[in-house]
């Protein structure tokens, strides 16, 4: 069986790789696997490391581990390469975001489009076409396998700029779908799902149990979807298909919702608020992490601090 590696480039986002090394495990005839993590901050990369040698010794399985602070190599004859970075910490996200806020830009997350979306892609994509010319020397037919925002603006970069095969990955799918389960009260795994569309903004034209289409169920949860997902309800009643996107993150794409933005920006004793209105999206914990994230939340000394929300 072909020997496998696997190289973690910001391996820090303790999310990320946490569910990703689980879900790697998941396929009962993984092949012999290095897992390569790396990162610029020792404590994250420890803390990551402690848990994916749990789940290795757990598993028993043919995988080994190593962890290093220096890209080129983890990269090295590597056959799959994961980017999760986030250069310069939280504390370029809270510039970013804040200084949109400052000047009146509504937004609740800021990572894919608008002035935020585009100062993220400077420092995203510089470092993406940093990777990618290491990669060119050290794992040329690798994979790149994109978790960074902004998605579609990083992935084409590096197919306009590189020779480097990307593709653009996003879990956006799979939480909609468990929160669908939830609300019909059937399995995620026995629903079907058909997406169509671009990166934060999928379309779920089908949604089916077997033969049955779950759309008219779904409908007849709307008051549901409504109290606790109002921006993407209100999507749904428009258009007819449900999208993927938090309330929070579809509403920073579609201008008509910004007035659900204006407790966001008070004081950040009102944040708690944003959970109960806008169905627990993504906004309140990216704005709570910036607002609390400094200088000592990220590790810049290279100038590419491989942290992650």
């Amino acid at each position: 069986m072909k020997h496998q590696k696997i190289a973690f480039i910001g391996a820090g986002s303790f999310v990320f790789t946490r569910k990703l090394v689980t879900d790697f495990f998941s396929f009962p005839d993984m092949p012999p696997t290095e897992m390569a993590m790396m990162d610029l901050d020792p404590q994250r990369l420890a803390t990551v490391e402690t848990l994916a040698r749990r789940v290795i010794e757990q598993e028993r399985r043919p995988v080994t581990l190593t962890t290093t602070l220096d890209r080129q190599r983890a990269l090295d004859g590597a056959d799959y390469v994961i980017a999760m970075y986030e250069p310069d910490g939280l504390e370029a996200r809270r510039r970013e975001v804040m200084t949109c806020i400052a000047h009146g830009l509504p937004l609740a997350i800021g990572d894919t489009l608008n002035a935020s979306g585009i100062f993220k892609a400077v420092r995203t994509g510089t470092v993406a076409l940093a990777v990618a010319a290491d990669m060119a020397k050290l794992c040329p037919q690798a994979l790149f396998m994109n978790y960074v925002n902004p998605m579609a603006i990083n992935c084409g970069i590096l197919n306009a700029a590189t020779k480097i095969r990307t593709v653009g990955m996003c879990h956006g799918m799979e939480h909609t779908r468990n929160l669908i389960s939830k609300w019909l009260g059937v399995p995620a795994a026995e629903l079907q799902i058909l997406g169509a569309g671009i990166n934060h903004m999928t379309w779920l034209v089908q949604i089916r149990r077997g033969d049955e289409d779950m759309y008219p169920k779904l409908w007849a949860k709307l008051p549901l979807v409504r109290a606790e997902d109002p921006v993407r309800a209100a999507v749904m009643e428009a258009t007819g298909y449900f999208v993927t996107e938090s309330s929070y993150h579809t509403a920073e794409y579609l201008p008509y919702f910004h007035k659900w933005f204006k407790p966001l920006y008070i004081t950040d004793q009102e944040m708690p608020y944003c959970n109960e209105g806008m169905g627990g999206g993504g906004g309140p914990y990216y704005l709570s992490e910036c607002r609390a994230g400094g200088p000592d939340r990220a590790d810049d000394s290279a100038g590419l601090g491989y942290l992650s929300i």
